[in-house]
């Protein structure tokens, strides 16, 4: 996964805004097990949607788990990998250290999920599909997507790599 600058700006002791960090963000997750080009990379998390904002400490150095915690938020970049280097191996890879079930496997695509999250999105790279249980359509890089707890698979028919934004907000139904 090509690396993810993350400057980290704060106001320090003498109210002074400062760089807290500036490196390579680290908490690196191959979501799909056997997939190189399949990671993310965790930015910065909060334990709830009103954090303080002393608090600088980098929460991925303990590692951030897939949704965010209650009342928490997380800023996760993905590179989405062509359909053409996994689909045909379903039964040898995890998703989130899970097998692909045999529902799965008969949904409009293995990958369609759901959780209790609204999640924005930007494309910043690339080409994908978004498959919907209903619909489907084709997003390109600085679309945006507002996703409001729907199921849904991200499908990238191309030869490239897809990079996608989120900011993940915790949420209920």
């Amino acid at each position: 996964m090509k690396p993810v600058r993350r400057v980290v700006i704060a106001q320090d002791t003498d109210n002074q805004s400062t760089i807290v960090e500036d490196s390579n963000a680290k908490d690196i997750d191959h979501f799909i097990t056997g997939v190189q080009e399949a990671a993310s990379i965790n930015i910065w998390a909060t334990s709830k949607t009103a954090p303080a904002l002393e608090d600088t400490g980098d929460p991925t150095l303990s590692g951030i788990p897939f949704l965010p915690s209650k009342n928490g938020t997380i800023l996760r970049i993905c590179d989405i990998p062509p359909d053409s280097r996994y689909i045909h191996r379903l039964d040898e890879i995890l998703l989130n250290n899970q097998k692909i079930s045999a529902e799965q496997k008969l949904m409009k695509h293995p990958l369609m999920h759901k959780v209790d999250c609204l999640i924005y999105a930007v494309v910043l790279e690339g080409e994908v599909t978004l498959i919907l249980d209903k619909d489907q359509t084709k997003l390109k890089s600085g679309d945006v997507i507002v996703d409001c707890g729907s199921n849904h698979a991200w499908s990238n028919h191309t030869d490239h790599v897809c990079r996608i934004l989120f900011v993940l907000l915790d949420a209920h139904r």
